[in-house]
């Protein structure tokens, strides 16, 4: 019966236009292919190892990118706000600057009334020529100056002056005077 069944089952077979395998090269391909999936899943997990690093590199890149972007922008503020106190410093400098010019020309003009006040008239002139340290010392100077005082020798006795001796005798008199002799 075997025998009929098979027979009964290959005319059919034939009559539908199939080929009849044997089972045998059916296993035989069945692990040739498993084989092939295998070598191809091995293939895949090489290619998705590497798309994996690649996207991982990727993404670092990417967040580099990100931080040089930020440090730009910040960087970008940062010239922002030099030039705004740069500016700063340069209108502080010219309204400083413009201060010590008004400093000096009002102490030119101190100057010049105290010296008017002792009598004496000093050319305007001659003050314009003159630095904030000489005009300094010219107001310390004119402070020590008594109004009327007349510039001599006062026998070293610190007081007003007076007339100044020409000739050596009339010097070592008013020394003498000067200190009580």
């Amino acid at each position: 019966m075997d025998d009929d069944a098979v027979k009964a089952a290959m005319q059919t077979l034939a009559e539908s236009g199939r080929k009849y395998v044997p089972e045998s090269d059916l296993i035989g391909a069945k692990k040739s292919l498993e084989a092939q999936v295998a070598d191809i899943q091995a293939q895949l997990a090489t290619a998705r190892a590497d798309l994996d690093a690649k996207h991982q590199a990727l993404l670092s890149e990417a967040a580099a990118r990100e931080k040089a972007e930020a440090t730009v922008a910040e960087s970008s503020k940062l010239g922002e706000k030099v030039k705004e106190l740069e500016k700063k410093l340069s209108e502080a400098t010219t309204g400083r600057d413009q201060l010590q010019q008004q400093m000096v020309g009002l102490k030119r003009l101190q100057v010049a009334q105290l010296a008017k006040e002792l009598g004496n008239e000093i050319p305007a002139d001659q003050l314009v020529a003159k630095t904030e340290q000489q005009l300094d010392s010219l107001l310390e100077a004119l402070k020590f100056v008594k109004p009327g005082a007349k510039p001599g020798f006062d026998g070293g006795a610190g007081g007003a002056g007076g007339e100044v001796p020409t000739s050596g005798r009339a010097l070592i008199k008013a020394g003498l005077k000067a200190a009580g002799r």
